[in-house]
């Protein structure tokens, strides 16, 4: 019988906020910055840096009408600017060995 060991990625823990002022039409995405990340690397991929956490703001642009994110183009809703913004984060971490949890 062969043992297979497995290995669980460390988690990152994304935090979902409404925007400033509590802004129904805006969402800051907020996580501690990993190791293993430099900042730089989150800033080239313009994810802010606030001390030792990272930030990503989806707003709402009323001159074009769209919702957008950090790491994405536009959308026409806040809900699908969300999930393409948390998926690209998600895909980003992964790459450097990180699972996301969104809460």
């Amino acid at each position: 019988m062969s043992s297979k060991q497995t290995t669980s990625k460390p988690t990152v823990q994304v935090f979902v906020r409404l925007g400033a002022g509590d802004n129904e039409n805006a969402r800051t995405l907020s996580f501690s910055v990993p190791e293993g990340i430099s900042q730089k690397e989150l800033l080239d991929k313009d994810i802010a840096i606030d001390g030792n956490r990272a930030l990503i703001v989806i707003g709402y642009d009323p001159n074009d009408r769209l919702f957008w994110g950090s790491l994405t183009g536009g959308s026409s809703s806040l809900g699908a600017a969300l999930a393409t913004e948390e998926k690209a984060l998600a895909a980003f971490l992964n790459k450097y060995g990180y699972s996301v949890k969104f809460t």
